[in-house]
């Protein structure tokens, strides 16, 4: 399973602790790439 995020899906979530903790967990398990 791979998430496919940009820029548009973000906005608040940036600045929220438990996402950025989720976000770090899914780039640490190799779960995440970016599209352009």
């Amino acid at each position: 399973m791979h998430l496919a995020l940009n820029a548009e899906h973000f906005g608040d979530a940036l600045e929220d602790p438990s996402f950025l903790a989720m976000l770090a967990a899914l780039v640490n398990s190799g779960y995440w790439f970016f599209e352009d």
